[in-house]
């Protein structure tokens, strides 16, 4: 098993880290008003793009060859991660109160990610490809704001509703 960590070295930055095995070998940009979103990991350079604008579809690209796309499933809490290379996988919340992930390839669960404040831990198989792993790097941290913004909402939605 593989395992990469998405660290958030300092709080007041956006930038993420990407360590595996204890060394540095990319970075996470998430960029919020620039498109693309960018990742890099060793010499590759991902990036990612909406596939329309009103949709919440992705491509994930590296350089100019896209090599797969993202559905995140928005009531069902999983994505499926179409590959190119190596067909569909389906990444889905095991539980949402402690930022687990499980990423399957025909039923059978191949990778974790876990979430904690500023830092994800994700274990996947050693025969997974690299574009998997900058595609689940990147839910994460998807997911993870969408929470933080639904977290934020909560007062108001309480305000309205009394």
């Amino acid at each position: 098993m593989k395992t990469y960590l998405l660290k958030k070295e300092k709080w007041y930055h956006t930038n993420y880290s990407i360590y595996q095995n204890g060394e540095l070998i990319g970075e996470y940009l998430p960029e919020k008003f620039k498109k693309p979103q960018l990742l890099s990991l060793k010499d590759r350079k991902y990036s990612y793009k909406k596939k329309r604008f009103w949709g919440t579809e992705m491509e994930l690209y590296l350089g100019n060859i896209k090599v797969a796309e993202i559905f995140p499933h928005s009531f069902k809490s999983k994505s499926t991660i179409s590959l190119f290379s190596a067909g569909q996988f389906i990444f889905s919340n095991t539980n949402i109160w402690k930022g687990t992930m499980t990423l399957y390839e025909r039923e059978k669960a191949i990778g974790e990610c876990v979430s904690k404040s500023f830092i994800t831990k994700c274990t996947i198989s050693d025969s997974a490809s690299e574009h998997l792993v900058a595609a689940m790097l990147f839910i994460t941290q998807q997911r993870r704001n969408a929470l933080i913004v639904f977290a934020a909402l909560i007062p108001t939605f309480i305000a309205i509703f009394n």
